[in-house]
């Protein structure tokens, strides 16, 4: 006859392994059903088919435990009735206690919360009832095999065991230290001090012939016909104001990313800004053919105050960023062409060289734009934060390493132009690599069981977006103002002395401050002293994405 108080002592063990089971049951059910209703809201944004693969794997994740659990009842039951068959599975879980309780103790840090505690008492517990169960083994009834029921138990548990136990021997990440990628204090000026509402008010005025040949023909400089030209700058007069006002501000935000932005964020729509940057550049073309060289000048520097307001925002996104170079670019190019067709009075030209120089170095504005991406993932994604960490489940460790993934971008915009490429190609090298072996382990989906945190390898392969191509462009743009301000300063030369100089140092300091230099190549830009015309180095046109 077995001990009355080893049976009562395995009985209590059961009926506690009974309730928990239950529970169990009704953690996973409800845990299930809230993470179906967030992956909902973000399945418009990443599409159907990624989610829905996602789902696939928490609906696998979700029914083993389910399965789990009614394999312990098996074990409860057996212990509750002191059936021997047990005895051997009381050795397997001790022996995964013995290793989880090491791994908790060792652990660094080491912490002492009420669930570590919890985690500790639960473990030494199935040891000491593997011990009793063994030094007692004939209080119990039956036989110590039954090979049906401990197969069953086997197959289910161990996977969850070992997966139990890879948990604490390999948790999750501290949470991520990322003060110095969040932004605070964004200061939203009065709507009449803020440019976006000005921009708004030239989206239904602005009215631009994207298929008429003609029209781009004229903007490239390649011919011009005034008469066409009259007609699609009367009809947009009234946003052609809106536009020089707009160039009269020094303060742009989009009032929807400042706070709580996320990839489910409504963005600013800017695409008639490209159609805006068009009708003004068409009209300082206009105005150099009529002569009005001033009128000319400002109208080819309303888009570029523009982009750079764009670009110098406080939280600025990728659309704000890439917009405002586009509108930098299209001001850049029509100066180049009035420059090239036309001679401005240097009177003219002296006062826009001055503010040129103030269009480069645009790192501050990149790096902004790196930080409000990376709050938008971590928002998009912070519901994960929600749920328990395992091995396969680790939140913390990918946001540590989406922040390090930024910092690394916005390490390279502290690189200057010149000594930029060998850095980038490094880079890209390194995340093309991290790529195809993030795809590779999804699309073998089968080598998830054996990846640390393989949920979001998942999910790295649907939402990483590399952005240093962001850094080329941005030296790119550097090279394009400075080549614009040397022009100036070449044709107010020739204004002043009827030739062009011999040497760059011949406008120092009267018509620029210092010598100018090409951003990419860290040496002076080299010109033709008998056309003015500015020499770009042929690697350099080779390598250009603008």
């Amino acid at each position: 006859m077995p001990l009355n108080w080893l049976r009562m002592v395995f009985k209590v063990w059961a009926v506690i392994g009974f309730l928990a089971i239950a529970g169990g049951i009704i953690l996973l059910v409800s845990s299930l059903l809230s993470f179906i209703g967030t992956v909902k809201g973000l399945g418009d944004f990443w599409g159907l088919g990624s989610i829905e693969t996602l789902t696939a794997y928490y609906y696998v994740f979700y029914a083993a435990g389910f399965v789990l659990l009614l394999a312990y009842l098996l074990l409860f039951w057996g212990a509750f009735k002191l059936c021997k068959w047990v005895i051997p599975i009381l050795f397997i879980l001790a022996f995964f206690s013995i290793i989880n309780i090491f791994a908790i103790l060792f652990r660094q840090p080491l912490q002492f919360s009420a669930g570590t505690v919890f985690l500790i008492l639960w473990n030494a517990a199935l040891i000491i009832l593997a011990s009793l169960a063994h030094f007692y083994r004939h209080s119990f009834s039956g036989t110590l095999r039954k090979l049906p029921l401990q197969i069953i138990f086997f197959i289910f548990a161990i996977p969850v065991l070992t997966f139990g136990s890879l948990t604490l021997l390999y948790p999750d990440l501290p949470e991520v230290d990322d003060l110095d990628l969040i932004q605070v204090d964004i200061f939203v000026p009065p709507q009449e001090e803020n440019v976006y509402f000005a921009l708004e008010d030239i989206r239904w005025q602005v009215h631009e012939s994207p298929k008429d040949t003609k029209y781009w023909q004229m903007l490239e400089g390649k011919e011009w016909d005034q008469a066409e030209a009259d007609s699609i700058l009367k009809e947009n007069e009234g946003a052609l104001e809106e536009i020089r006002k707009a160039a009269t501000y020094s303060y742009y935000q989009c009032p929807t990313t400042t706070e709580d932005i996320s990839y489910l964020s409504a963005l600013c729509s800017l695409t008639h800004l490209r159609q805006a940057a068009g009708i003004i550049s068409l009209s300082a073309l206009s105005k150099a053919h009529q002569e009005d060289f001033q009128g000319a000048i400002e109208d080819g520097l309303a888009p570029i105050r523009i982009g750079q307001l764009l670009i110098d925002a406080p939280a600025p996104t990728i659309i704000d960023y890439l917009v405002g170079e586009i509108m930098k670019e299209r001001g850049l190019e029509t100066l180049q062409i009035i420059l090239k067709t036309h001679e401005v009075p240097s009177e003219i030209l002296l006062p826009a060289i001055s503010e040129m120089a103030t269009y480069t170095q645009n790192e501050a504005g990149l790096k902004n734009i790196l930080r409000n991406e990376y709050v938008a993932g971590k928002n998009t994604l912070s519901f994960f934060l929600k749920y328990d960490s395992n091995f396969y489940f680790q939140p913390k460790r990918f946001f540590n390493e989406m922040a390090e993934r930024s910092r690394q971008q916005m390490a390279l915009t502290d690189i200057q132009c010149h000594q930029l490429r060998p850095a980038l190609e490094e880079y890209q090298k390194r995340a093309r690599e991290e790529l195809f072996e993030t795809m590779d382990r999804v699309e073998r989906w089968w080598r998830l069981a054996f990846i640390r945190n393989a949920v979001f390898e998942i999910v790295k392969s649907i939402i990483i977006m590399d952005f240093s191509g962001l850094q080329e462009r941005r030296c790119e743009a550097d090279l394009l103002v400075e080549q614009t301000r040397l022009q100036m300063a070449l044709e107010a030369y020739k204004q002043d002395r009827g030739l062009y100089p011999d040497f760059q140092s011949e406008l120092v300091p009267n018509y620029i401050s210092e010598l100018i230099v090409n951003p990419i190549t860290d040496t002076q830009f080299e010109f033709n002293q008998k056309t003015g015309e500015i020499v770009i180095p042929t690697e350099v046109i080779q390598n250009s994405s603008f």
